[in-house]
């Protein structure tokens, strides 16, 4: 289901910036969890960006892998919320 970008702009007002770019996340069938920069910062390590990706460590058991990762000012100009979704763990070890 894609949500109109009206609709989004009408919703802006009702939410926060990181609520918003949930709701366009999950309008467009990206999977969750989602993680706003400060739960990226204390979930992973940041080893380097290559946009639309992250690569990073999983703190909790070193498994390196990637998220991908979106600004909601690129849908919706405006709001400024980066987003992380899309967990993939990496099976060979490449850092």
């Amino acid at each position: 289901m894609n949500t109109p970008k009206y609709a989004l702009e009408q919703e802006a007002e009702e939410f926060s910036d990181e609520q918003l770019a949930a709701i366009y996340l999950d309008s467009h069938d990206h999977p969750a969890p989602y993680w706003t920069t400060d739960e990226l910062q204390q979930t992973f390590k940041v080893i380097s960006f290559l946009m639309p990706f992250v690569f990073v460590t999983r703190k909790e058991d070193n498994q390196n892998g990637t998220l991908t990762w979106i600004d909601l000012d690129c849908v919706l100009p405006g709001h400024y919320a980066r987003l992380y979704f899309d967990f993939k763990p990496d099976h060979i070890s490449i850092w």
